[in-house]
């Protein structure tokens, strides 16, 4: 079982929540009309939140209708689409239709997904959508990463859908080692060949100093030169004019190689450009008030067979740094004897939690035994171990534990709206 796949299972949450997301011009909700106020005011529900509006239109109490937000430059200005929607598939087709986009059982289905979800959208995302969609004959898993790029407000194209395709299918030291048996064993060998896949080697090869330095340095210079070399801000860099800056890095190798060869090289490089792309796509995401991170390392160089991976969550500071005091981090891991574990660190004014997340039947034993190292480890930083839980990792993973439920996610004031 891949426990690690990106759209599910996760313990913490998207840090763009579906009550943060920014009404825009153009997109499109459902609302239902619950209270009618004097001055034709009226408290409305627009998904998970509730607002009171000023109403410019003859509507109904109990009603709900859908709404396409318009430009305006004090109140977000909302204009009822169709009629009072009744019957509910019946409706999103009609909504298709006052679009002007086709309306046949897919695209509806699709659609209803996104209202039902709470999720904004506007007609040219819309259209975008279908189109990838209907090339990948609506599976669910395409519909997934469809909805997580509209969610994220990424360009609905081509080049993050297979980006975000392979991200989460795929694992970032299994496509590294699948290219480096197609470089290593093609006869046509070039100077730009050979320097990727000394580049690409160094990741994947076992760490022969895994214990000549401490952990915490072989971890920190790992995810240093993983950060450095493989070029996740290349396009920034090459923005600002410093390409020579980062023309040696992995993201620039590849696409030369792309652009040099063909057949299966150009295709297992494709597929590790796109997952790249993928990991710098879904790096950072943040909120007035929170800050979420990702971080896909490969593992052999830290003695793991596979990539590891990291999730950080934390609430701003009032000057909008990190708050290391009220934070959380996940750790996701496939070790050599303990192979599948999740370590959830829940930081509460310098307290931490620990849940273990494992299947292994010593586990709890082996913890005990190394508490004590971990106790005076954290009070050497100013930190106080509070509690360490253990629970089974295929029965509780994904069903007990849920997502942070956080004010961060919540707008720290009203919005009034105009209909």
């Amino acid at each position: 079982m891949n426990v690690w796949n990106l759209s599910e299972n996760r313990v913490l949450p998207p840090a763009v929540s579906r009550s943060t997301q920014v009404l825009r011009p153009g997109q499109i909700i459902q609302g239902k009309i619950t209270k009618i106020y004097p001055d034709q005011r009226a408290k409305v529900q627009l998904g998970i939140q509730s607002t009171v509006a000023q109403l410019e239109a003859s509507l109904t109490v109990g009603g709900k209708y859908h709404f396409q937000v318009q430009p305006s430059e004090d109140v977000v200005n909302l204009r009822v689409i169709g009629n009072q929607l009744n019957n509910q598939s019946g409706s999103i087709i009609e909504l298709l239709k006052q679009l002007g986009l086709k309306g046949t059982k897919a695209n509806a289905g699709f659609v209803q997904t996104l209202i039902n979800e709470d999720v904004l959208f506007n007609k040219e995302q819309l259209q975008q959508a279908f189109q990838l969609l209907n090339k990948n004959k609506y599976s669910q898993t395409s519909q997934n990463i469809v909805k997580t790029i509209i969610v994220a407000g990424l360009p609905v194209t081509e080049s993050v859908y297979q980006a975000l395709s392979v991200y989460n299918s795929n694992d970032m030291t299994q496509q590294i080692k699948s290219l480096l048996r197609l470089l290593n064993s093609n006869q046509k060998d070039t100077v730009l060949k050979q320097q990727l896949s000394s580049r690409l080697s160094h990741y994947v090869e076992g760490g022969k100093d895994l214990f000549l330095s401490s952990p915490k340095e072989q971890f920190l210079s790992h995810i240093y030169q993983v950060l450095r070399s493989v070029g996740f801000n290349y396009e920034n860099q090459i923005f600002l004019n410093k390409g020579s800056d980062v023309q040696n890095s992995i993201k620039a190798m590849l696409l030369q190689l792309i652009q040099q060869s063909d057949g299966a090289v150009n295709e297992r490089s494709r597929q590790l450009l796109h997952y790249l792309n993928g990991v710098q796509i879904q790096s950072v995401n943040e909120t007035a008030n929170a800050i979420q991170a990702n971080l896909h390392i490969p593992g052999p160089k830290l003695g793991m067979d596979k990539d590891m991976q990291l999730e950080f969550f934390s609430h701003k500071t009032e000057n909008g740094k990190i708050d290391p005091e009220h934070c959380r981090i996940v750790f996701y891991l496939t070790l050599n004897r303990l192979q599948e574990t999740a370590i959830d660190m829940h930081i509460q004014k310098r307290a931490i939690s620990l849940t273990i997340y494992n299947d292994q039947a010593n586990v709890q034993k082996h913890a005990a035994e190394l508490r004590p190292i971990l106790k005076e480890g954290l009070e050497s930083m100013n930190y106080k171990l509070s509690a360490i839980t253990f629970k089974p990792l295929k029965e509780n993973y994904g069903t007990s534990v849920h997502p942070v439920k956080s004010d961060a996610y919540k707008s720290s004031r009203g919005v009034d709206y105009r209909i």
